[in-house]
């Protein structure tokens, strides 16, 4: 395999690895928002 070749392949993993990462990130905000809305329901009543 040429170098080429290996760089190429690195980049799209860690191009996988960033998305990944953006995707749990995104998953913990919309937990974290769920719950703030759930403690505001209660709140309210």
């Amino acid at each position: 395999m040429s170098s080429l070749q290996t760089k190429k392949i690195e980049e799209s993993s860690l191009r996988d690895d960033s998305s990944i990462l953006v995707y749990r990130q995104a998953k913990d905000i919309t937990s974290k928002v769920r719950l703030l809305e759930k403690l505001k329901a209660t709140n309210d009543y």
